[in-house]
C-alpha cells in the first residue's frame, strides 16, 4: 500500500471524528485561533493566539485553548472574555485569567474573574470581581456564583470603598445575594452583615441601617430593622419602631419566589402610648404567577384605625392579567371599601383591553372597555365606557358606549364605518357612515341620528357631500349642537403655498362654494367664498427680520348676506444687543357683514405681545407679555433671570405679575453653589404673594464622594422634614438615611 496512503488515515479518522462529536452536540460548535493541532496523545485538539470560540449565544476569547471534543468542554488560558448574548441585544462580558467550559451541561468556571453590572433599576455601574466565578443554566435561570467577591461603583484595582463578600451569587437581571459582607471604606471597615440583597428590577431595596429621628408630634423616634435570610428564594425584615411621645410599632414583612410566582406578605401593629388607639395593617402580594396564556399580579391589603370598638377600617384589592403575544388580553380589577365597616363606601373598577391582528393578521382589533362603580350610603353611581375599533385593508369600523346610572339607563352608543379608496396617486375618495343612539332617563324613546359623509380629491380640488338623518324624527332631543351643518355639497379648490418670482413673497388661496342646510336653526343657503394669504420676510441680519402675513376671505351667500373679514400678522425679531434678542408680534384681524348661519361665525381679534430672550455669558433673561385690545387687558408678564458666571455658581428667579390687578402672581427662586471641590449647596424657595413672606423654603447640602457616591443633609419647610442620606448613585435608592418626618 502507499505510504502516503496510510500517514493520510489517521488525520480523516480524526476529522470524522471531530465532525461527529460536534455534530452529536445538536448544536453547532465553532474553533478558530491563529494555529490548531491535534495532540494524538492527549485526544485534544489545541489551539494558539487570538483563540475564538462559540457556541449557542456563548463566545469565549483567550491566548490558548484546549478542546475535549469527546467530553465536550474547552479550557481557555490568557486574556479570557466571555461574551453571553441575551435578549434585546443585550451583552454580559466576564472576563478572567483562565476558564473551563462544558458546553453539554452549559456549565463554566473562571479564575481571577471581572464582570460589569447595570441595567434594570440600576442607576449606573457596579463592578464586580472575584476569585472564582461559576456558571450554571437550570432551564430558562441563570445563575453565578462567586467565591471571595469584591462589588464597588469604583474604577482600578484600588476603590475608595468596596463590599466585600465570602461568596456572591447573581442571578442576572433579578438579585446579587452577598453573604458575609463587609462594606470598607479605604482599608477600614465600617460594618459587617451576615448577608446583603441588592434588587436590580424594582426599586425597592431591604432597609440594613435603622432610622433615626426626631419631629414635634413624635419625639425622638427609631426604626429599626433586622432582616433574615432563609434562603436565596425567602427573606425577610422584622421591623420594630420606637417613638418617645406617640407610641411603639413592630412587624415583619417577608417574601419568597417560587418557580412561577413571587409572593410578599407583611403585619404591621401600632399601640399608641396615651389612650386605646391601635394602628394594624397586613397586605399580602401575589406577583409574576404564570396562568394559561396570562401572567398576573394580586394585591390584597386590610388596615384598621383607631379604637377597636370604632375603627376606621379599609380593604383593598388589585388584581391584574396580562396576556401573552397569542391572547394579548390585559385585565385589571380593583376594589376599595372603607368605613365603620369596610361596605360604608366602596369603589368598584374594572378594565380591559385587547390589542391583536386578527383572522390571519388581516384585521386589526383594538377593544377598550372601563366600569366604576361608587358606592355611598347604599347609592350606586355606576359608568361604563367601551370603545372597539376594526380595521381590514381600506375599511374600517368603530363602536363606542358610554353609559351611566341605574342600570345605565343614560347612555350614548356611536357606530362609525370608514372607507379609504386611492383610485390613483392624484384621486383619492373617504366615506365615512355613523350612526348615534342617546338615552336618557327622561326619554320616552331613544334619540337616534345617522350622518354620511363623502370626501373626493382630486390634486388641489375636493367636492365634500355630508347629510344628517333624524331617524326617530325628534330633532336630536335635549341636544344643543345646532352647528350640524350639511354640505350638499361644498367644492373647495386649495393649492399649496407658492412662491412669487424671486421676490419672496408667498401666497396661498382657498376658493369654494357649496350648498348648506344648519340642522337646528332648519336653515338652508348656498355659500361662495375665498381666502387669500400673502406672506413674506425682510432680513437685515442673520438674526433680525421682520415677517408678515396678509389675509383676507369675502363670504356671500344666497340670502343676500355677506360676511368678510381682513387683518394680518407683524412679527419683528431684532437683535437689541450681542445676544439679545426681542420679538415683537401684533396680530389683527376685522369683521365686517354677518352670515345667516351659526357654523362659520368668524371673529375678530387685535392684540400685542412682546418677548425678550437675552444670552449673555454669565447672564440669561426671558420676558414675555402682552394686550389684548378687544379685552382691554393685559396678558400676564412672566419672566425668568438667571445669572451664572461660572460652574460653581448658578442663582435663578422666576416671577409672574399681572398688571390687570396689579400683583404678583409667583415669585420663586433657586441657588446653586459649588465649593470646597467636593460641596455643593443647592437652595430655593418662594416668596408669598399674599404675604410677601419667604415660604417653601429647602436645602440641600451635598458632599460628593469619590466613585459616584455622595452625602447629603436635605430641610424641606413645606413637608417639615429634614433628612441625613448616604448615598451610592448607582444604587436604586439611599443605603443610609436620618431624618425626622411629620
Amino acid at each position: 500500500m502507499n505510504k502516503k496512503g496510510l500517514v493520510f488515515i489517521p488525520f480523516l479518522i480524526f476529522f470524522v471524528f471531530i465532525l461527529s462529536a460536534f455534530a452529536f452536540s445538536g448544536q453547532e460548535v465553532k474553533f478558530d485561533a491563529e494555529s490548531l493541532r491535534f495532540s494524538f496523545t492527549s485526544g485534544f485538539l489545541i489551539g494558539k493566539g487570538n483563540v475564538v470560540f462559540s457556541f449557542k449565544n456563548l463566545r469565549l476569547y483567550a491566548d490558548y485553548a484546549e478542546i475535549d471534543v469527546k467530553e465536550k468542554n474547552i479550557l481557555a488560558k490568557g486574556n479570557v472574555r466571555i461574551f453571553i448574548f441575551e435578549k434585546k441585544g443585550k451583552v454580559e462580558e466576564i472576563k478572567g485569567k483562565a476558564a473551563y467550559y462544558d458546553w453539554d451541561l452549559e456549565y463554566f468556571f473562571i479564575d481571577d474573574m471581572r464582570i460589569d453590572i447595570s441595567g434594570g433599576k440600576l442607576r449606573g455601574i457596579l463592578h464586580l470581581k472575584g476569585d472564582v466565578l461559576e456558571y450554571r443554566k437550570f432551564k430558562e435561570e441563570r445563575k453565578i456564583k462567586i467565591l471571595c467577591g469584591q462589588l464597588t461603583t469604583c474604577k482600578g484595582d484600588k476603590p475608595s470603598y468596596y463590599f466585600e463578600a465570602k461568596r456572591i451569587m447573581l442571578i442576572p437581571g433579578k438579585r446579587i445575594y452577598a453573604w458575609n459582607v463587609s462594606w470598607y471604606e479605604g482599608k477600614k471597615r465600617i460594618v459587617t452583615f451576615p448577608y446583603f440583597i441588592i434588587f436590580l428590577d424594582r426599586q425597592y431595596q431591604l432597609p440594613y441601617i435603622p432610622k433615626v429621628g426626631y419631629s414635634k408630634s413624635d419625639g425622638w423616634f427609631i426604626k429599626n430593622t433586622f432582616n433574615y435570610f432563609v434562603d436565596p428564594y425567602s427573606w425577610g425584615t422584622i421591623y420594630l419602631d420606637l417613638y418617645s411621645k406617640k407610641g411603639i410599632g413592630y412587624g415583619v414583612r417577608h417574601e419568597w419566589e417560587e418557580k412561577d410566582y413571587d409572593i410578599a406578605l407583611s403585619l404591621y401593629y401600632f399601640k399608641y402610648k396615651k389612650d386605646k388607639d391601635r394602628d394594624f395593617k397586613t397586605e399580602l402580594t401575589l406577583s409574576d404567577w404564570k396562568i394559561a396564556n396570562f401572567s398576573g399580579n394580586l394585591k390584597l391589603s386590610y388596615s384598621t384605625q383607631g379604637d377597636l370598638e370604632s375603627a376606621t377600617k379599609k380593604l383593598y384589592g388589585e388584581l391584574s392579567l396580562k396576556g401573552d403575544k397569542k391572547f394579548p388580553l390585559n385585565l385589571k380589577l380593583t376594589y376599595t371599601g372603607s368605613g365603620e365597616n369596610t361596605s360604608d363606601t366602596e369603589k368598584i373598577t374594572g378594565e380591559i383591553t385587547y390589542k391583536d391582528k386578527l383572522f390571519n393578521k388581516t384585521v386589526d382589533t383594538n377593544l377598550k372597555l372601563k366600569y366604576v362603580n361608587s358606592i355611598s350610603g347604599g347609592s350606586a353611581t355606576p359608568n361604563l365606557t367601551g370603545n372597539l375599533k376594526l380595521s381590514y385593508k381600506k375599511h374600517a369600523f368603530n363602536y363606542s358606549y358610554k353609559g351611566s346610572g341605574e342600570k345605565f339607563k343614560d347612555n350614548t352608543q356611536k357606530f362609525m364605518y370608514t372607507y379609504n379608496h386611492t383610485f390613483s396617486k392624484e384621486l383619492k375618495d373617504r366615506f365615512t357612515l355613523s350612526y348615534e343612539i342617546k338615552n336618557k332617563e327622561e326619554y320616552e324613546s331613544a334619540d337616534t341620528y345617522a350622518k354620511a359623509e363623502n370626501t373626493l380629491t382630486y390634486k388641489d380640488l375636493s367636492l365634500f357631500v355630508s347629510k344628517y338623518f333624524d331617524t326617530d324624527g325628534g330633532l336630536f332631543t335635549d341636544d344643543d349642537n345646532f352647528n350640524f351643518v350639511e354640505r350638499l355639497p361644498e367644492i373647495k379648490y386649495s393649492p399649496s403655498t407658492k412662491k412669487i418670482g424671486k421676490t419672496g413673497l408667498k401666497y396661498k388661496y382657498t376658493i369654494l362654494a357649496g350648498n348648506y342646510y344648519e340642522v337646528g336653526k332648519e336653515f338652508n343657503a348656498q355659500r361662495y367664498g375665498a381666502k387669500l394669504d400673502l406672506s413674506g420676510d425682510i432680513r437685515f441680519s442673520r438674526k433680525s427680520r421682520i415677517s408678515y402675513l396678509i389675509y383676507g376671505e369675502d363670504y356671500v351667500y344666497s340670502t343676500g348676506d355677506s360676511q368678510y373679514s381682513y387683518g394680518g400678522e407683524l412679527k419683528l425679531r431684532a437683535n437689541i444687543g450681542p445676544k439679545t434678542i426681542m420679538e415683537t408680534t401684533f396680530k389683527q384681524k376685522n369683521v365686517k357683514g354677518d352670515t345667516p348661519f351659526t357654523f362659520d361665525e368668524i371673529s375678530p381679534y387685535k392684540s400685542l405681545s412682546l418677548s425678550i430672550k437675552s444670552r449673555e455669558d454669565m447672564f440669561k433673561l426671558s420676558l414675555s407679555g402682552g394686550y389684548d385690545y378687544l379685552s382691554k387687558k393685559y396678558k400676564k408678564v412672566v419672566g425668568t433671570i438667571v445669572y451664572e458666571p461660572s460652574d460653581v455658581f448658578k442663582g435663578s428667579f422666576k416671577f409672574g405679575y399681572d398688571l390687570n390687578k396689579g400683583k404678583w402672581t409667583k415669585l420663586t427662586g433657586n441657588l446653586k453653589i459649588k465649593f470646597a471641590n467636593n460641596w455643593r449647596i443647592n437652595y430655593s424657595a418662594a416668596l408669598s404673594t399674599e404675604t410677601m413672606k419667604i415660604t417653601n423654603n429647602k436645602v440641600i447640602l451635598t458632599y460628593s464622594l469619590p466613585c459616584e457616591r455622595e452625602v447629603s443633609l436635605t430641610y424641606d419647610q413645606k413637608k417639615e422634614e429634614y433628612w441625613l442620606e448616604y448615598n451610592i448613585l448607582a444604587f436604586p435608592s439611599p443605603l443610609i438615611s436620618f431624618g425626622s418626618g411629620k
